[in-house]
């Protein structure tokens, strides 16, 4: 039984001044770190009795998604040169560090190209928006860290978990690591809102 339900509603009133398209998020009370995303269609019927007004609504669910606390998904990816090119290409990013290996040697910090850190957090960006909490995901704050670099053609493991849900709001925790030397290359935060 669900305990409470918040309904927003967007008028169709070209098709039917009393029918909507719905959505709604709903907390089941014994389960108050679970949610669950969904829309539906519903009609709204107008009942006069008198002075008295009842609006009666009837619904039909399209589809529904529920997430709860420590709900996580892990993927895996190697950025390429070619990789790290386009991405320069796209965002006018051209400083060496990250094309040159020569630029990078030469800091006496790096041990080869470094991928843009905005690269990696595009990734995480793919797994918000088609993974978890999937399609419908808006990013309304993200807090991100880079404790070390992360290199060419290194295998990075992304997970992105769960941490808590405050009414429409999903915060994530986000981890990037390498997990043949337990290098940490991205950390942080995500605030986000499925619609």
């Amino acid at each position: 039984m669900l305990h409470t339900c918040y309904i927003h509603c967007i008028y169709k009133a070209q098709l039917n001044p009393f029918s909507r398209l719905c959505h709604f998020y709903c907390r089941q009370p014994s389960k108050g770190n679970q949610i669950s995303f969904g829309n539906f269609s519903c009609t709204m019927q107008r009942l006069h009795w008198g002075n008295r007004i009842t609006n009666t609504v009837t619904a039909t669910f399209r589809q529904c998604s529920t997430f709860e606390v420590g709900k996580k998904v892990t993927l895996t990816r190697r950025f390429s040169e070619e990789d790290l090119k386009d991405f320069a290409k796209l965002t006018g990013d051209y400083n060496p560090i990250h094309l040159d290996d020569k630029v990078a040697l030469s800091t006496g910090i790096f041990v080869g190209r470094v991928v843009h850190g905005a690269l990696i957090n595009g990734f995480i960006s793919g797994i918000l928006g088609t993974k978890l909490p999937g399609p419908g995901t808006i990013a309304f704050s993200q807090e991100m860290r880079f404790p070390k670099p992360l290199y060419i053609d290194e295998e990075m493991t992304a997970e992105v978990t769960i941490a808590a849900i405050k009414r429409k709001f999903l915060e994530c925790n986000i981890s990037c690591f390498v997990k043949q030397s337990s290098k940490v290359v991205m950390s942080g935060t995500a605030t986000v809102i499925k619609v």
